[in-house]
């Protein structure tokens, strides 16, 4: 799976905001692209439809969407939006077939995430099923 970077979309308008059930906000952007905010806490952005994303800056402690309006082919507006780095994740079905991905999220904490669904499986094996095309084993007799 290739991980999006904002930098992919740079260009494309802004179509919608909107809010989820657990106070987060999503910027959908043109071609299926959601950026989705997940704290809570960051204040949900007003009036960007139609407004172009055209940039990015980006710091340990935030992450700055950059937006530009035109009228009549001239630059009528500019907006920011921040996000915290590692609270924001990208869908989009032409990298990642809409599947959320949280894109400045270190190695260490992708491990770490990997790790705690490794620890939840159960630590008994489960019993493998034969497969339809196998038949089952007959139990063997000793005489």
């Amino acid at each position: 799976m290739t991980i999006p970077r904002l930098d992919y979309f740079f260009g494309r308008p802004v179509t919608k905001i909107t809010s989820s059930k657990d106070g987060g906000w999503t910027i959908n952007l043109e071609g299926g692209v959601r950026i989705t905010n997940h704290n809570k806490d960051r204040e949900r952005p007003e009036a960007l439809k139609d407004y172009i994303f055209v940039g990015q800056e980006m710091s340990g402690e935030s992450t700055v969407l950059k937006f530009v309006k035109y009228e009549n082919n001239t630059e009528s507006a500019r907006a920011s939006v921040t996000v915290d780095p590692k609270e924001y994740s990208i869908s989009t079905p032409d990298y990642n077939e809409g599947e959320e991905v949280f894109p400045q999220q270190s190695d260490h904490d992708r491990l770490q995430a990997q790790q705690e669904i490794e620890d939840a499986r159960p630590d008994e094996p489960v019993e493998r099923l034969p497969e339809a095309h196998e038949s089952p084993q007959e139990p063997s007799e000793h005489a």
